[in-house]
């Protein structure tokens, strides 16, 4: 059910940023690192010419993946919906959530999150 929604920017991190996070000197093996996470869909991770990109949302602090986001971009990667849509579904307020942003609802209520994230990625609905 892709309801239209106001879209927020989403601020997205360089392979280095992400590297810096986790105390990787070189990034050679946090690119190695990344392409883990998007292939067991944890993370977004977007081609930006010849750089990889991240959304900031998406990382804690240390630079791993925010473990209550998981179930949402399973969701959503399953449905077929790209890495730039879900990153900007995910950070923008969603009708789906009475306004909410699916991220920060994620935080305290993961299941109504989630829940939200399938109705979004339905098949037919959009």
């Amino acid at each position: 059910m892709r309801t239209k929604q106001q879209h927020t920017p989403v601020r997205w991190v360089t392979l280095g940023d992400v590297a810096a996070r986790r105390g990787d000197p070189d990034g050679a093996p946090t690119g190695a690192w990344l392409y883990e996470q998007l292939r067991d869909r944890r993370l977004i991770v977007v081609q930006d010419g010849d750089s990889l990109r991240v959304p900031a949302f998406m990382l804690t602090a240390d630079g791993q993946p925010r473990p209550e986001l998981r179930q949402l971009l399973h969701e959503l990667r399953a449905a077929g919906v790209d890495g730039r849509s879900a990153a900007s579904w995910l950070n923008s307020p969603s009708s789906l959530l009475s306004g909410e942003v699916p991220e920060q609802v994620a935080r305290t209520d993961p299941a109504r999150a989630a829940r939200a994230a399938a109705r979004f990625a339905a098949p037919g609905e959009a």
